[in-house]
């Protein structure tokens, strides 16, 4: 009983994390891009919103729709594009004009 609640703590922790995560790339300029700039504020409201369900229901469905928000959010990552992409683990972080790169 206490794993399974520890457990349950730690994966409403780690969704949080994952919405805090793309509403501040959001926040920081993510929004003005036309098609990614709503899935990063629809990915955040997910995570937050998915986090709460997961402490208040805690029920196997509530743990399989977190678990399938968290490989789709992984899936997203999968960069698209030459093989030389692929070595890249944030395929996006060099080819946007948003990254510190820009502003530092």
């Amino acid at each position: 009983m206490v794993v399974a609640l520890l457990l349950r703590l730690g994966c409403a922790a780690l969704l949080a994390w994952i919405g805090y995560i793309h509403l501040h790339l959001w926040q920081e300029g993510y929004r003005q891009i036309p098609t990614n700039g709503p899935l990063f504020l629809l990915d955040a409201v997910g995570g937050f919103a998915l986090a709460a369900v997961l402490l208040i229901w805690p029920r196997p469905l509530a743990g399989l729709l977190a678990a399938g928000y968290t490989c789709a959010t992984l899936g997203a990552q999968t960069p698209v594009g030459s093989p030389d992409d692929r070595l890249i683990l944030l395929p996006f972080a060099h080819r946007t004009p948003l990254s510190c790169h820009s502003r530092c």
